[in-house]
């Protein structure tokens, strides 16, 4: 995604955006292939990558899932455990694995359990407990809408949503269990009192969630972010 960005003085910054730190608004965009235009447009400067924080002069509004790590995921690499920012379906499945053991069965006594995953990105968990012989009733929440949209591709149920209002999604008690696995590996991180809370409220049984291992692309995009 190219994006131009102008400044009072008519200086104008052409680049790819690679990332970008801030909610409502940005305080650090990562670009590459970076051009630098005077006000009469002629060229003055490039830089293979940038980190433009933009001053009180300029602050660049970041329109909802526009220039996120995980739309570039999204974009290279579709549905994989990489299109999600995990470096690989087994470093995805390892925080799988150890979340579901808060599962006490695996409803095979003809009544399967229900859950939300919070941060659902393609419904992988969905994927990996039905693999593992799990029945179960399935609902995925994400706020990035190409996720949902693949999920409900899939026959995966799954709403559009804040991780930090879940309590404004979902009544209490709704799903036996809440589970979210790497939102809290972003930065900035969600609300842990209150979205921990919100999960508490709307599960029957039990939550699980983590703070493993942060996903390798986000690694490195805060490492670049670091030089």
């Amino acid at each position: 995604q190219t994006v131009e960005i102008l400044h009072d003085n008519g200086v104008k910054i052409v680049g790819a955006v690679e990332g970008v730190q801030g909610k409502e608004f940005a305080d650090l965009v990562l670009l590459s292939d970076v051009k630098i235009y005077d006000k009469d447009d002629k060229l003055i400067d490039e830089k293979p990558t940038w980190e433009y924080v933009p001053g009180l002069e300029m602050k660049v509004e970041i329109k909802k899932n526009l220039y996120s790590p995980y739309k570039v995921a999204f974009e290279r690499y579709g549905d994989s455990p990489e299109g999600v920012a995990w470096m690989s379906k087994y470093t995805q499945e390892k925080r799988f694995e150890q979340i579901s053991k808060i599962i006490d069965d695996k409803g095979t006594d003809g009544k399967p359990f229900d859950m939300l995953d919070v941060g659902c990105g393609f419904g992988h968990l969905a994927d990996y407990l039905t693999s593992k012989g799990y029945s179960f009733g399935y609902v995925g929440i994400d706020n990035f809408v190409d996720y949902v949209d693949a999920c409900i591709r899939k026959d995966i149920m799954a709403v559009e949503g804040d991780a930090t209002a879940l309590d404004k999604e979902f009544a209490e008690n709704s799903f036996d269990y809440v589970i979210a696995s790497g939102i809290f590996n972003l930065k900035p991180v969600p609300s842990l009192e209150t979205t921990i809370s919100n999960m508490w409220k709307i599960a029957r049984k039990g939550i699980a969630f983590n703070f493993l291992t942060i996903p390798f692309r986000l690694i490195f995009f805060m490492l670049v972010q670091l030089v």
